[in-house]
């Protein structure tokens, strides 16, 4: 009976991938064009890689086509990287997520609010975000410091009074960054690199402009003036900085859902914070997490996910521990014909249909002389999300 059992599992198993991964084709391959910048995605389930494929042009100019291994920026999915660089410190104790921002950043105007670490880290701050200014082009291809950035919004007053609500803003990032460097001693970009990617084995992931491995990033697309495309607009990445200025591949972000589920890196109880989302005064919950988000309605259990978009891509991965499922898509076109959202939810959406339809039932025990004994299931609704 239990030969019986073990030889189902092990020839349902290797049909289900073949069939999964078509049915992740099936998702993904009609919304991308073989003659426009496209882009990379990878699927994951418990671990094993069961989709990877690259879309497009890399290069349009030198009719480059795009490869899975190739890097791509992430935007705001650097976030949570800084997070985990944050956590860091914590697990050290060098830092408190109660702490206030000024013991580390002493010259930052509170104007007697307390605001913590913990407010950066889920946009909980009232701080403006320094992005929301207009700039020239020739405003974005400068290069900044940090401190220049951060006199960009210091003087600006706050949206709410800290910790009372959330607004997305990436001068929390820019600071959570500094406070990185000012406690490390070391840069972002080399803080990162020595203890966040390396340890992970994420080679091909790093600040743009440091690059380890040598390789270059795809090059970034918006829609052009009298003709289809166009290369993006020039962007300093030191004023992208913190909040969103890492590059990495498909392979590597796996690598990073790798660690977060085996808990490398961090404490337990780090991990446990990241991805718990934060209450507001008063007990009101919110969907933000350091450096995620989380819905719990959407595919009707807890997916954990984060977009990015930044002058010339876009990003979007979403992680779903029930199924140990992971989703990651990198674009190197932003939003102007097709969209990571959609992408990444149209792969999700199949990998989840493809988990429910192809679990095995739990073998039942035997049934008792004059009774009968079925194995029952049910079906998970996947919704449309917009």
């Amino acid at each position: 009976m239990r030969l019986a059992l073990l030889l189902l599992f092990f020839s349902t198993f290797t049909f289900a991938q073949p069939q999964l991964a078509s049915r992740l084709d099936a998702a993904a391959s009609p919304l991308f064009q073989p003659n426009q910048p496209g882009g990379a995605v990878i699927v994951t389930q418990a671990g094993k890689v069961v989709y990877r494929k690259a879309f497009g042009m890399a290069d349009m100019a030198r009719d480059i086509r795009v490869r899975p291994e190739m890097p791509f920026r992430i935007g705001s999915i650097t976030k949570q990287f800084t997070a985990a660089g944050v956590m860091l410190l914590v697990d050290e104790g060098k830092v408190a997520l109660s702490d206030d921002i000024t013991r580390y950043l002493p010259e930052f105007p509170t104007r007697g609010r307390r605001i913590t670490v913990e407010n950066l880290l889920t946009h909980s701050s009232g701080i403006r975000s320094y992005t929301d200014q207009p700039q020239t082009p020739a405003e974005m291809a400068a290069e900044m410091s940090v401190a220049e950035l951060i006199d960009l919004f210091k003087d600006e007053p706050l949206r709410f009074e800290p910790g009372e609500a959330i607004a997305y803003s990436n001068s929390n990032y820019l600071l959570a960054g500094d406070i990185i460097e000012k406690v490390s001693g070391t840069t972002y970009a080399d803080f990162m690199a020595a203890r966040v990617f390396e340890p992970l084995g994420m080679r091909s992931t790093a600040y743009e402009g440091h690059e380890r491995d040598g390789t270059k990033r795809v090059e970034g697309y918006m829609r052009g003036r009298g003709k289809p495309f166009e290369k993006a607009l020039p962007i300093g990445m030191t004023q992208a900085h913190a909040a969103g200025a890492l590059i990495s591949t498909v392979d590597d972000l796996a690598r990073w859902d790798a660690a977060i589920t085996a808990g490398k890196l961090l404490t337990p109880e780090s991990w446990r914070r990241m991805f718990t989302p934060l209450t507001l005064p008063g007990g009101q919950p919110t969907n933000t997490c350091l450096g995620w988000n989380i819905d719990r309605y959407t595919f009707g259990r807890e997916v954990f996910a984060a977009l990015g978009g930044i002058n010339g891509f876009a990003a979007a991965i979403y992680r779903v521990p029930q199924e140990r499922i992971f989703v990651a898509v990198l674009l190197n076109n932003r939003g102007d014909t097709i969209s990571a959202l959609h992408v990444g939810q149209a792969l999700l959406s199949a990998a989840l249909v493809s988990s429910a339809a192809e679990a095995l039932p739990s073998p039942a025990p035997a049934a008792a002389p004059g009774r009968t004994s079925e194995a029952g299931g049910h079906r998970r609704r996947i919704p449309a999300s917009g």
